[in-house]
Order: structure tokens, then C-alpha cells, then sequence
């Protein structure tokens, strides 16, 4: 920009003449974004804890779909908040509910 507006200023006062001032970059494309955290859960069984949804640039309803399996190893509300049922290993799933075709995995580790 700094550039610009000298180079239009040393050009306008050599003869006179109208300068064309360059159009602007235009903005970059925004990407709309959203991811799950943490990538890896760990908690003791009977202990809670919550997956949160980040979102980024993102104009879609937020609303989420959570789920787990098995179920019998980690179980989730709604709202993204796990409970280590038995020790093993779980798979989270989770996707804006309106846009099912992002899905998102997550591992679930429940320990004793």
C-alpha cells in the first residue's frame, strides 16, 4: 500500500497528468472450517469429559451429531459430553447435523 500511494504521488506531480491507482487485491477466499478437540480422549471409566466443536469462518447451523462406538466402552449426550463406561477403546463420531457428509473421528481411551 506504502508503494502504491508514493508512486501515485511522484507520478501525478511530474507532468500533471492522471494516474491510475491500482485496484485493491481482492480478500481472500475465506475457507468455512471446523474441528473437534482433543484429537485423542483419554478418561477413567465412570468419569466424564466433553468433546468441543471449533468452528471457523462458518455461516452453517453449528448444531452437531455426536456418537460412539462401541457404546458399551464410552457413551455421549448431545452436548459432546463422554463417559468412560468400561476399559478399551471407542470411536467418536461427529458431524454438523445439517451436513452430514463432514464427519469428523475421534479416539476414545477409557482406562480403569
Amino acid at each position: 500500500m506504502r508503494n502504491t500511494i508514493i508512486a501515485a504521488v511522484c507520478a501525478s506531480l511530474a507532468c500533471g497528468r492522471e494516474v491510475g491507482v491500482p485496484e485493491p487485491d481482492p480478500p481472500s477466499t475465506l475457507v468455512a472450517e471446523f474441528g473437534i478437540e482433543p484429537a485423542v480422549m483419554t478418561l477413567r471409566q465412570a468419569h466424564e469429559s466433553l468433546f468441543v466443536a471449533k468452528f471457523r469462518n462458518w455461516s452453517y447451523d453449528t448444531a452437531m451429531t455426536w456418537t460412539t462406538a462401541p457404546e458399551s466402552i464410552a457413551a455421549i449426550t448431545r452436548s459432546g459430553k463422554v463417559t468412560g463406561v468400561r476399559p478399551g477403546r471407542a470411536v467418536l463420531t461427529a458431524y454438523p447435523t445439517r451436513l452430514p457428509q463432514l464427519r469428523l473421528t475421534r479416539e476414545i481411551v477409557v482406562v480403569p
